[in-house]
């Protein structure tokens, strides 16, 4: 049996630029310390917990004239992109689909969630290709892990503004290799890098509440913290949303380290960003058609 070890790391101190109001990129209240659980398995090697969103989908994947990339399940269309540093992936998949002869792949994917600001209008999903069946990934057990549209979603369990249901907030994992890169690039690449993905569940009867941020109490009431939950959901195209199948483990109080755009550098971000060249579109007037005096007598006489 794997044995489980809790260990603490170093207090960090939160920014004051880094408690503000929860938006779509930040979950609230932050903890000041993080719990870091380690696994060891049969390989006698530690697993640390991370935020992690990770699945793998099967649909028809089409390549179009411009290299654009989708994936088609049960009859619905959904964008497959891929980092840069990915695009190898993407040639291996299509010189597969070429060897092979068939379009039917098992994908693995991460989820890509677009939220609007309306609350009425449900978010995009789409999804980012990290591999495919037969092709060494560097999480080679994910593939037999799980089945077709069934996620690991590592993250906090809350409510966003923007969002009616609740999501698994995940966000970057910290490390001090990419703490140096975010500390010398710009705000807009900055901002860019370490976006949440905030992914909706439908949590039936779970015994774990989302966090709710209130902006209406006042700002020195402690109002809790999301709680770190590692679960397995599947897909369901049909309904365009994620349901809970199992806890892979105990929720923690304490989520491990992670990377958060300051809201400093967010109003930079905004600041700086270049104005739209797009014009609203006139309405040019419809003339109205000329009547000849037969057609207004029909006209009278109707």
């Amino acid at each position: 049996m794997a044995e489980t070890l809790i260990k603490k790391v170093n207090k960090q101190q939160v920014k004051p630029s880094e408690a503000d109001t929860p938006n779509a990129d930040s979950p609230g209240s932050q903890p000041q310390t993080a719990e870091v659980l380690t696994t060891t398995g049969s390989e006698g090697e530690p697993k640390k917990t991370e935020f992690k969103a990770v699945g793998v989908i099967q649909g028809e994947v089409d390549v179009n004239k411009d290299s654009i990339y989708s994936v088609t399940i049960n009859s619905i269309k959904y964008q497959l992109k891929t980092a840069l540093t990915k695009q190898p992936v993407l040639w291996a998949l299509k010189a597969e689909i070429k060897t092979t002869g068939s379009n039917l792949q098992r994908l693995i994917v991460y989820p890509r969630i677009i939220h609007f600001p309306g609350r009425d209008q449900p978010p995009a999903i789409n999804f980012e290709l990290v591999g495919f069946q037969g092709r060494a990934v560097r999480d080679k057990g994910i593939i037999n892990d799980l089945n077709d549209f069934e996620f690991k979603l590592f993250g906090l369990w809350q409510f966003i503004p923007v969002c009616p249901c609740p999501c698994v907030s995940i966000f970057k994992n910290f490390s001090e290799e990419r703490k140096l890169f975010v500390k010398s690039a710009e705000p807009f690449v900055r901002v860019r890098f370490m976006k949440a993905s905030h992914v909706p569940l439908a949590w039936k009867d779970s015994h774990v509440l989302p966090f709710r941020f209130n902006p209406k109490l006042p700002k020195d009431q402690d109002q809790g913290r999301p709680m770190f939950v590692q679960v397995k959901a599947k897909f369901i195209p049909e309904r365009n949303q994620f349901e809970f199948i199992e806890q892979l483990a105990q929720p923690l109080t304490e989520s491990p380290r992670f990377l958060k755009a300051s809201k400093e550098d967010k109003a930079e971000q905004r600041k700086n960003a270049p104005p739209t060249t797009q014009k609203p579109i006139k309405k040019e007037p419809v003339a109205k058609p000329k009547l000849t005096r037969q057609r207004e007598n029909e006209s009278s006489a109707i």
